[in-house]
């Protein structure tokens, strides 16, 4: 997640028999911008905490585990979308390939590009996401410079992508960040 987040829980008292308990969760950073979000769970009344004093932890606990749960299942998938590239000049030519992964319409496309001495046209294909796993099958008429008709699978991290074609082992691995072009 970029920027960063800070959370601060306040116990808000007032003077008639109403309490609530409030979460404000405040996130800035270049890509998010920057505000806060106020979150509150109110009880009919407050809870004594000499009567039972571990009860007046449970609307607590249920709150803060219902704000925090999505935000940490956020964290564990990597962004799928990106540059991911291995695309280099070697002594006298181009090899690798990279891809641009972008969302459209609830699924994963990547422009893809292979060398091989030199680099191909690029190619539109449909990513197929699973979890951490990535794959896509390049068109039998490609002219991208990848294997034609071959599947590409591979494990999505949030460093890269490491995978292969079909009866091989290239690429390897897909470096995110800046592709070759840039």
């Amino acid at each position: 997640m970029r920027g960063q987040l800070a959370c601060q829980a306040k116990t808000v008292a007032r003077n008639w028999a109403f309490n609530p308990w409030c979460l404000t969760i405040r996130s800035s950073g270049p890509s998010r911008g920057s505000g806060s979000v106020l979150f509150c769970l109110a009880a009919a009344r407050p809870l004594s905490s000499s009567v039972m004093p571990h009860m007046a932890l449970v609307p607590r606990l249920i709150f803060l585990s219902s704000i925090a749960l999505p935000l940490l299942s956020q964290a564990a998938d990597p962004r799928v979308t990106g540059m991911y590239s291995n695309l280099r000049f070697g002594t006298e030519d181009v090899t690798g390939v990279e891809m641009y992964v972008v969302s459209s319409h609830g699924s994963y496309y990547a422009s893809l590009q292979c060398a091989e001495g030199a680099p191909g046209i690029p190619e539109t294909v449909k990513l197929s996401i699973s979890g951490s796993s990535v794959s896509f099958v390049v068109p039998s008429s490609t002219r991208s410079g990848c294997p034609s008709g071959a599947t590409f699978t591979g494990q999505l991290a949030a460093d890269g992508i490491r995978g292969s074609f079909a009866g091989t082992d290239w690429p390897g691995f897909l470096k995110r960040g800046n592709g070759y072009w840039q």
